[in-house]
């Protein structure tokens, strides 16, 4: 029995880096994952502020500027993946940061336009078994988080995602 548990505490810890909260999940057989829920955006021509999916789909002078893909609770639910709760967090540049930039431990350098602020996120808990099939959709695990070196990824009271 103590090996079995080793080898899981380890693939747990394979999967999910060192992070504590995410070896909790996992061990409870959860995973998190995250979704883009909207961009804070600013000198676009329109009122600087929050767009979400419909906002943006409806403000032409935001609609050129965001190519990114938006999942919600219930992309994951015609999925088929029950979704146990639902969090929200912010994706900001980091303190004495210029940019909002994707730079991850691997050498990737994507900078964000000065328009684009900010990023708020749905966090999603589903079950560890369903998490590759999420990934598959488009939802990226929320261990991808603790790789950015110039952003900072915070919990936040969805509220304030408006």
């Amino acid at each position: 029995m103590k090996k079995i548990t080793a080898v899981t505490l380890l693939s747990t810890i394979a999967l999910f880096g060192c992070n504590k909260d995410d070896v909790e999940t996992a061990a409870k057989g959860e995973a998190k994952v995250i979704a883009i829920d909207g961009i804070t955006f600013k000198g676009v021509g329109v009122a600087d502020g929050y767009y979400n999916q419909s906002t943006i789909s409806n403000t032409p002078n935001v609609q050129a500027t965001s190519g990114f893909k938006f999942q919600s609770k219930g992309d994951l639910e015609n999925l088929g993946i029950t979704v146990k709760s639902e969090s929200c967090a912010l994706l900001t540049k980091k303190s004495g940061e210029t940019e909002l930039c994707f730079d991850i431990k691997t050498g990737q350098d994507i900078c964000m336009p000065d328009i684009i602020d900010s990023f708020g996120y749905r966090v999603f808990t589903i079950d560890l078994d369903k998490l590759s099939e999420a990934q598959k959709n488009d939802f990226q695990s929320i261990s991808y988080t603790h790789q950015l070196l110039r952003a900072d990824f915070t919990a936040t009271p969805c509220e304030k995602l408006k």
